[in-house]
């Protein structure tokens, strides 16, 4: 996201730098300007349009005709490359403009909780010890705590509820205690969904968030 130039975790780069750690976020960078063998790999090397990464590592159509296999290597156009990573540039441009003009109208308040989070954003609210991206993204409201702070934290008010769930299931603990959850042997894993509700007053369900 452009505010991630100003806010959060890792180094302040240039907007050159910062546009070019957001093009390796897409997918897209990766097989059709990099034409990165891993990524096509994952593919099963073709793509729904039916291109397909050659040994020699470029790109051909491939298709079957009369039951022969046959492949065009793909026309590339490096100038459309170029303008997408120049929009990407124009559009953080205008986004660095815009946060630099929100700046000078925050009040004294605003400014302070702005910073409070950015300084906290990729470290334990209790212990300030680094987090990684990927793990330990114990989230209440903007506070973010290691797994040994998370279950040592007390709210101000109502439970702590930790839930953790995957393709093995879904287990739930209320202050520490484990709640031993067990779902259905015939539930399909791979297209279950999860939707976390609100518990309003007594045993009243609230709308999911």
């Amino acid at each position: 996201k452009p505010w991630h130039r100003h806010l959060g975790p890792g180094h302040r780069s240039s907007v050159d730098a910062f546009v070019a750690q957001v093009l390796q976020k897409f997918p897209g960078w990766w097989l059709w300007v990099k034409k990165d063998p891993a990524a096509w790999k994952a593919m099963d090397n073709k793509s729904e349009e039916g291109v397909e990464l050659g040994a020699d590592g470029q790109l051909y159509w491939a298709w079957e005709a009369r039951g022969q296999q046959k492949r065009e290597p793909v026309v590339e156009n490096p100038e459309l490359h170029r303008i997408a990573a120049e929009f990407i540039r124009f559009a953080q441009t205008r986004w660095d403009k815009a946060w630099e003009e929100a700046q000078g109208k925050f009040s004294r308040e605003e400014s302070a909780a702005i910073q409070d989070f950015d300084r906290y954003s990729d470290r334990c609210w209790t212990c300030s010890a680094p987090l990684s991206q990927r793990q330990s993204q114990w989230q209440h409201e903007a506070r973010r705590w290691c797994t040994q702070c998370w279950w040592e934290f007390q709210p101000s008010s109502g439970s702590r509820v930790t839930v953790a769930a995957s393709r093995a299931g879904v287990r739930m603990w209320v202050d520490g205690v484990d709640l031993q959850l067990s779902l259905p042997d015939d539930l399909n894993s791979a297209s279950a969904w999860m939707v976390l509700v609100d518990l309003v007053g007594q045993g009243a369900i609230g709308p999911p968030v």
